[in-house]
């Protein structure tokens, strides 16, 4: 068997065996062989570990419940080991097991049958089992976990084992090679996964396994802890040579001598071989080190003229005389005295006070010649002769003999002033740059996610009551045709009427779904639109004198009903006397709205109370608090932090429990602060909260409102509306709202609206249509108006879906007399008509 052949990896073999070896199958004289050439060409240094460790038993020496392994490098070589395993146990009668592969079965019968055992006979009293590896390992193996089975190893094998054992007392003898399959494809933990499965088998059944392992599948040294495992895993290890028998013979004896007689004179000629290179190595240093200390000697000697022409202060003393000071030119400068005020004087005191306690180097601190001094760099600065500030760069380097005597030592000083005004202005250029560059990140990434956050919260509240609408319209749907097929029969039966009624109602819960919805979103839009004012500063108050307890009072009465369905008690404290003032109403009414719903949304029992306050009087201006209290969930300091934020909810506990876009109280803030008011809040966890803010205006007369009057007067004035709109359903919208009252025209765009306005006493104008559109519609009536003196003015009411106020601005410029936000409801419709009522 060559060298290259037995070869092992370069592993040093673990300390200790997994499973403990017997001491009476261990021993120095009997079982023990160390033989270098199954380790390799160069890896001597393995093969001790390797035996004193382990230890290298031959297999004639197992024992029960022995767990063996066996390297091998050839075939031929495993065939001897595996019958010299078997044979000796059938002969004994004794059973043996053999897991191989089939050609590997083949092989060994053949061995066998070579040694005239009779192999049949054995096979039918049960003593011979032979197994193909590869089809056991299909039974054992689970592919997709990459895993072996445990049930089904103990199902199969241990069921065999302990047949086995019962049958033939314990003597029972199994060679495997499934591991070594595994390991040849490169499953070496699903191999050490089944040694220690064999291993959990052999604690219950007494057996005694040898498992084999092709040497090649570890030469790789990645290999290094899986071959570490698989010895850990067996009682013995045994090498690839053939030690399968003894040694008796004298020849085989002296062989076994002479070869490690052979490898231990390699090993000593490696030892010299290798001291040779060190004795080498070393004259080699020593010549490098005698030709760079001739180089010192010449530097030494060339030292002052160098400094003498340096851009560089330089000070030091000469060789250890202390007295004997070297100063050049571009210390003097620096440190701004003359080499005989440097020798009379010093110049350590020169140093800024500030400096001079953080420096310990020489010259700053006194040396013994005999201890180590301490050189090092060191940034300070100099006061200079004329009150300057020098910056410099300072070091201190020594030189000792052999000895450790002090041969001399200097100190260098370089002028870093300009260094430091220009590291101190990229300082703090760098520093305003990473600020800068953080903010626009900072800046970036809110508003990205303020983006997200809108998308999603706008998406979210948008599809709600859009999900409601088309959920009610297909309820309505599926009513209408109930309704169709009920009236069809003829004549109607008392239950055909009663599913008529029973459909109304629940028509009517739809439609009344749907209002709702719609309600819902036109809050969302109006919200939306609010904001884009708000930020852009385009949000306009209104200056109209008003109540605000007047106002104060409608808003409470908004939210009666919603408080007496939820049990709650609706409090209003509007104790003080009406003193009207100049602002707007409708954006007080927004805020309480705002705070008077989170309230209710929030309380699940108890009360809630609305309070109006006087706090200031003068013959300029008044001002009021307004409170809402309730006694709802609460807030907590970090949900108190996040208020009055874009998205924020009152509280962040289940948010989704109480909807909402969050845009409410960012609004009601934003209003408040351009009413010249604040907004502040007080809560505590499960006991309320209460939201407060304040408004002012100058004072005003505040005239009654007028008589309400009904929304159609008889005779009319107006007979005739046009209504020039390009979206059909929004036609036939505007269509059935006006159709019961007034002659209604239609026309798709501002061109035909010119062809037939002169029949109209009122125009209802859609702003964006093809063609023409409704300003440019609009500019063109006007003029024709102007140019014709008798002819009448008719009034023009705009209508968009844009509610910006630039937008309505433009509308009332061209000449429009009115202007609706789409969605409109009938009410609002027929209100408008009637206001012009007399007009036309």
């Amino acid at each position: 068997m060559t060298q290259s052949q037995n070869a092992l990896p370069v592993f040093a073999l673990p300390p200790v065996t997994a499973r403990p070896v017997r001491a009476e199958a261990i021993t120095a004289n009997e079982d023990t062989v160390s033989d270098a050439s199954s380790v390799g060409s160069s890896e001597y240094e393995s093969l001790p570990a390797y035996e004193d460790a382990i230890g290298i038993q031959k297999l004639s020496a197992c024992k029960d419940h022995d767990h063996i392994v066996q390297f091998y490098d050839t075939e031929e070589f495993l065939f001897n080991v595996i019958v010299g395993f078997v044979a000796p146990a059938l002969i004994a009668r004794e059973a043996a097991v053999i897991i191989a592969t089939k050609s590997h079965l083949e092989a060994i019968e053949h061995r066998l049958q070579a040694r005239g055992l009779d192999l049949e006979a054995r096979k039918r009293r049960g003593q011979l089992t032979l197994l193909d590896a590869h089809e056991i390992l299909g039974v054992l193996e689970q592919r997709e976990q990459k895993q072996i089975s445990a049930a089904k190893f103990d199902d199969f094998v241990g069921t065999l084992a302990r047949r086995l054992s019962r049958q033939f007392h314990g003597r029972v003898y199994v060679y495997g090679e499934i591991v070594d399959i595994l390991a040849s494809r490169g499953d070496y933990q699903l191999a050490v996964e089944l040694e220690q499965l064999w291993n959990g088998l052999q604690n219950l059944v007494s057996f005694t396994l040898l498992c084999g392992y092709n040497l090649n599948n570890f030469r790789d040294q990645s290999h290094r802890d899986v071959f570490h495992k698989v010895c850990h895993t067996h009682s013995k290890v045994t090498p690839s040579e053939g030690y399968a028998d003894l040694h008796d013979k004298p020849d085989d004896q002296a062989l076994m001598v002479a070869q490690l007689q052979q490898k231990a004179k390699a090993l000593e000629n490696e030892i010299e071989r290798r001291k040779a290179a060190e004795a080498a190595l070393h004259n080699s240093l020593k010549l490098l080190s005698d030709h760079a200390q001739e180089a010192l000697c010449r530097e030494r000697d060339q030292y002052r003229t160098l400094l003498s022409i340096l851009p560089v202060g330089v000070y030091g003393t000469a060789f250890g005389d202390e007295d004997d000071y070297f100063i050049n030119n571009r210390f003097c400068e620096i440190v701004g005295r003359t080499r005989t005020e440097i020798r009379i004087n010093g110049w350590v005191d020169a140093v800024h006070p500030e400096d001079r306690k953080d420096l310990s180097t020489w010259p700053f601190s006194p040396c013994d010649t005999c201890a180590d001094i301490d050189t090092g760099n060191h940034e300070y600065r100099f006061i200079h002769a004329d009150g300057s500030i020098v910056w410099v760069a300072g070091q201190t380097a020594a030189n000792r003999d052999e000895s450790g005597n002090l041969r001399g030592y200097v100190h260098t000083i370089l002028d870093i002033s300009a260094l430091k005004v220009l590291e101190r202005d990229r300082l703090e250029a760098r520093n305003a740059a990473e600020k800068h560059q953080r903010h626009r990140a900072e800046e970036a990434e809110r508003y990205k996610k303020d983006q997200d956050q809108w998308i999603d919260s706008l998406c979210h509240e948008l599809r709600n009551p859009l999900n409601g609408i088309s959920g009610n319209v297909e309820l309505l749907e599926m009513g209408l045709q109930v309704r169709r097929t009920t009236l069809a029969k003829n004549p109607l039966a008392l239950d055909d009427v009663r599913t008529l009624q029973h459909q109304l109602d629940l028509d009517q819960d739809s439609i009344d779904a749907i209002s709702k919805c719609v309600a819902h979103q036109k809050i969302i839009t109006d919200d939306v639109l609010n904001i884009s004012k708000l930020e852009l500063g385009k949000l306009v108050l209104r200056a109209i004198p008003f109540d605000p307890k007047t106002t104060l009072s409608d808003v409470a009465k908004m939210f009666e009903a919603q408080a007496t369905r939820q049990g709650l008690d609706l409090r209003v404290n509007l104790s003080i006397s009406s003193l009207p003032i100049t602002g707007d109403p409708h954006r007080l009414s927004q805020i309480v709205i705002n705070l008077m719903a989170n309230a209710i949304k929030f309380t699940q029992r108890g009360s809630i109370t609305l309070s109006l306050f006087l706090i200031s009087r003068t013959p300029t201006s008044i001002t009021y608090r307004v409170t809402v209290q309730d006694t709802g969930i609460g807030l907590t300091e970090p949900e108190l932090a996040m208020l009055f934020q874009r998205f924020a909810q009152p509280t962040s506990t289940h948010p989704d429990t109480y909807g909402g876009s969050g845009l409410g109280l960012y609004l009601s803030k934003g209003m408040v602060e351009l009413m010249g008011g604040t907004i502040s809040v007080s809560s505590t966890k499960h006991a309320g909260s209460s939201f407060s803010f304040t408004f002012s205006g100058p004072p005003a007369e505040c005239t009654p409102p007028p008589p309400p009057q009904p929304l159609l007067h008889t005779p009319r004035s107006i007979q005739t509306v046009l209504v020039v709109e390009d979206n059909i359903l929004n036609q036939k919208i505007m269509y059935r709202f006006l159709a019961p009252f007034y002659r209604v025209l239609l026309a798709s765009n501002g061109i035909e609206a010119l062809e037939v306005y002169k029949e109209a006493d009122l125009v209802f104008m859609d702003i964006v249509m093809p063609g023409m559109g409704g300003l440019e519609c609009t500019m063109e009536i006007r003029q024709r108006e102007r140019e014709q003196k008798d002819c009448k003015r008719v009034p023009i009411v705009g209508l968009s879906g844009n509610a910006r106020q630039d937008q309505i601005s433009r509308a009332f410029e061209v000449g429009m007399n009115d202007y609706l936000t789409k969605p409109v409801c009938k009410k609002r419709v027929l209100e408008v008509v009637d206001g012009f009522e007399g007009l036309s």
